[in-house]
């Protein structure tokens, strides 16, 4: 092989581009599909998705609250006697009634 060849062979060999290819999985790794999620033994579906029924104001609710991530502790004195001010405020307002905080 003379020298030219050899140059020429080489730089077609650097200029080739490499191609990726897609990997063919089916349907078989997460997503939605047909058949998926936990079977019940019974075969019977145990949870509504359906929304809560309203209730009226006679009625005690239940409440939960979170804040926002990095604020301080709700249970510091300061921050308590906020809390229990913006409550009755809030009490006197809207006609509400704390029965535990």
């Amino acid at each position: 092989m003379s020298k030219q060849q050899r140059s020429k062979s080489r730089s077609s060999k650097r200029r080739r581009k490499c191609v990726q290819h897609r990997l063919k999985f089916g349907n078989k790794h997460g997503g939605r599909r047909k058949g998926s999620g936990r079977k019940s033994k019974d075969g019977v579906k145990r949870v509504s998705h359906h929304g809560r029924a309203d209730f009226d104001g006679e009625q005690p609710v239940h409440i939960n609250t979170k804040i926002a991530p990095g604020l301080p502790t709700l249970r510091s004195r300061r921050a308590y006697s906020v809390i229990r001010a913006a409550l009755a405020i809030a009490k006197d307002r809207n006609g509400m009634r704390i029965t535990h905080f």
